[in-house]
């Protein structure tokens, strides 16, 4: 194995999957990329702002990306990150399978079926649209 993506947002849970995707990465001698995606804003496109609010969107996650690592103790450079505007399950699949990955590693809140149902989930759709492996970390 080569390539890993650990996919952060700055929960606990994704700080979780981001330790273990650098353990694993460690242990192979893989590269490590870890990824933020921020959804695009929702205002209608040709409002003057939303160029704005994508841009703030993607500094935060720049920020989150570099509070994870530093929260990991990974030496920052020694991974690389990518901040992504779009869907996060599909963006994520999308960036694995076109740049070669060959594990995504993402962590769960571990909701229950109503809640997923509900509120939606990044690992699960993540599982369904990814042809990489995905491994799930609670």
């Amino acid at each position: 194995m080569k390539r890993v993506l650990a996919c952060v947002d700055g929960s606990e849970p994704s700080l979780r999957a981001g330790r273990l995707a650098h353990e694993l990465a460690t242990a192979l001698g893989a590269e490590l990329t870890f990824v933020y995606v921020a959804r695009p804003s929702l205002a209608p496109a040709d409002a003057p702002w939303v160029d704005q609010l994508n841009r703030d969107e993607l500094s935060h996650g720049a920020k989150v990306i570099s509070e994870a690592v530093a929260a990991l103790g990974i030496a920052a450079l020694t991974v690389s990150s990518r901040v992504l505007l779009g869907t996060p399950a599909e963006t994520i699949a999308e960036l694995a399978t076109s740049e070669g990955f060959e594990l995504v590693v993402v962590g769960s809140t571990g909701k229950n079926a109503v809640k997923r149902i509900l509120l939606g989930s990044v690992a699960d759709r993540l599982i369904h649209a990814c042809t990489v492996p995905v491994l799930v970390v609670r």
